[in-house]
């Protein structure tokens, strides 16, 4: 149980930082449907529901499987929040002297001092 809670915390983790490259997502949604549907070499059981049902909350009769691009977002635009949230701090003066802060969030043009992290949470 440890080794699969240690797998979880350093995809959130890299969930948090980076924008997932679309051929990982495809790829997990992949893995994630084989496992559910049981696809294998000789057989594969029917797919009795879509897949966005599937990723329906539980109480809205789905199983509440992440969509993992929606849940991507999400994570980098908690940065967003907790940036406009937050009032003081080290990390938080960091940000606003080398990038600007929320101020220089809402640019659309990226410049090339921008980190790829601030890109990506530029593009949230």
């Amino acid at each position: 149980m440890k080794c699969h809670q240690d797998l979880l915390s350093i995809l959130l983790f890299f969930l948090s930082l980076i924008t997932m490259p679309t051929m990982v997502v495809k790829k997990i949604v992949t893995l994630q449907r084989n496992f559910l549907w049981g696809w294998g070499f000789e057989w594969r059981k029917i797919v009795w529901i879509a897949w966005d049902k599937v990723c329906e909350p539980q109480d809205a009769g789905g199983l509440g499987i992440h969509n993992i691009r929606l849940f991507n977002m999400a994570l980098l635009g908690k940065w967003i929040w907790r940036l406009s949230q937050t009032k003081g701090g080290l990390w938080k003066d960091i940000l606003e002297s080398k990038y600007g802060g929320q101020r220089s969030l809402k640019e659309q043009r990226l410049l090339n001092s921008d980190s790829l992290w601030w890109r990506d949470l530029k593009e949230v």
